[in-house]
């Protein structure tokens, strides 16, 4: 077995909350552990917990994590007389070297919760460290506390990222306990370490396209720059977070909806990458976007959307992290004219305009920068449009159609034929996935 132990910071609340928390899981450990010294049964031990006065912030869990550590004392010392917060402290405190009040204190044991695959490794704490560098401790529904870790060394960073992976796919459990300084890990290494090595399939690209309404994605084959075979496209609605509430941005249903929106932003990362591993892409492809906020000259609505509600570097920063993780080939491409291309060479009703943006991508991610440029057929979307230029790049044909003939180039989800709709977890997440395969 592995532990890591690691500093964390915590509001003072908190840390009242978990000394008397430590006192009580404290008294179970002392209380079992005398039990099975009288030679009790473990199931009897766990039936005559019920009865314990004074533990009312233990639930059934914690009762039991207790009574295993008590267990465990039992079997490391036998029937030796055990002194709980050791006898060179205990001789200190006949010598008045330490006050009574610290003594106490070193009788403390930590507070532990054991491990369990199936709870995405411990359901009493979520490990968010590659999200937010921070693990949320549950000790009851109602009380949830943030435990902010310290900047981690690449090392161990990795290896925590690694640990969080497989325990939130449940594939290892995660003992974890913790003192008011300290919160220690403790995990199997032959599982952690059991990584098979990764397959992919050459020229296989999973490419997203990102804005702040929607995000759409395509899975290709490229056979050549011309040529590809779709595996998989679809478009995540998030407009349902964007939407004007009327409320304050202080207010707790803005407050909500803010925080809603940043879970659901990290766990559209998660879903993609579990779509590039169960497809074997190559690699993915994003846009090389650096926005920052700015007045954009299209209105109060367009500012708020794209300052304001726009995730997009805690999405690609949750998606690079996560792409280290599983060794998958994150490709940044310039995304000059890539919407307006995409949309006159794929967009159609079963590729609406992000997706076509997305391959737009994905074919730059292998190829020429500019496709070849072939004008034949590409107008007759435009009914009465007569066409007296001759052009030779995309962006003369950008200046013409966009911003001399002013004509709408974008193939709009709402004029798709989808065939599915999902929730992307459940109903409760309000992110609707369309599927137009």
């Amino acid at each position: 077995m592995i532990t890591i132990k690691l500093p964390y910071t915590a509001n003072d609340e908190f840390k009242d909350f978990l000394k008397i928390l430590r006192k009580q899981y404290t008294s179970v450990i002392h209380w079992s552990y005398n039990r099975f010294k009288e030679g009790l049964k473990e199931k009897d031990i766990r039936l005559f917990s019920k009865h314990l006065n004074h533990i009312e912030n233990l639930d059934s869990w914690f009762i039991q994590s207790a009574i295993y550590d008590g267990k465990g004392i039992f079997q490391r010392n036998g029937q030796e007389k055990v002194i709980f917060g050791g006898r060179g402290n205990l001789k200190r405190r006949f010598l008045n070297k330490i006050t009574n009040e610290q003594w106490k204190e070193l009788r403390l044991e930590n507070i532990c919760s054991i491990g369990e695959s199936p709870q995405k490794g411990n359901r009493k704490f979520d490990l968010q460290i590659i999200e937010e560098n921070k693990i949320i401790f549950k000790p009851s529904k109602k009380n949830h506390f943030e435990l902010k870790l310290p900047k981690l060394n690449k090392e161990l960073k990795k290896k925590l990222y690694i640990l969080q992976e497989k325990a939130e796919n449940k594939e290892i459990p995660v003992t974890i306990s913790l003192n008011e300084q300290y919160i220690y890990l403790t995990f199997d290494e032959i599982i952690y370490l059991k990584r098979e090595e990764r397959k992919f399939i050459q020229n296989r690209v999973l490419a997203i396209d990102l804005n702040p309404n929607y995000i759409g994605y395509s899975i290709l084959d490229w056979k050549d720059e011309d040529h590809f075979e779709i595996v998989e496209k679809c478009l995540f609605d998030l407009k349902y977070f964007n939407q004007k509430t009327g409320k304050s941005s202080t207010s707790k249903e803005q407050k909500y909806l803010n925080n809603k929106l940043k879970n659901e932003t990290i766990e559209i990362s998660k879903f993609l990458i579990q779509k590039a591993l169960h497809y074997q892409v190559e690699q993915i492809v994003v846009e090389d976007l650096n926005i920052k906020s700015k007045e954009n000259n299209k209105g109060k609505t367009f500012n708020r959307l794209v300052n304001n509600r726009w995730l997009r570097n805690l999405f690609i920063g949750n998606l690079r992290k996560r792409c280290r993780i599983e060794n998958i080939k994150l490709k940044e491409v310039h995304p000059a004219y890539s919407s307006f291309i995409g949309n006159l060479l794929y967009s159609n009703d079963k590729t609406p305009d992000p997706i076509a943006s997305s391959i737009e991508l994905s074919r730059r991610s292998l190829y020429d920068f500019y496709p070849k440029l072939n004008l034949s057929g590409l107008f007759l979307r435009w009914k009465d449009v007569v066409i007296e230029d001759k052009f030779d790049s995309w962006k003369k044909l950008y200046d013409f159609i966009v911003k001399k003939s002013k004509l709408k180039y974008r193939f709009p989800l709402e004029e798709g034929k989808f065939s599915k709709v999902f929730s992307l977890r459940n109903i409760k997440s309000n992110i609707t996935l369309y599927s137009f395969i």
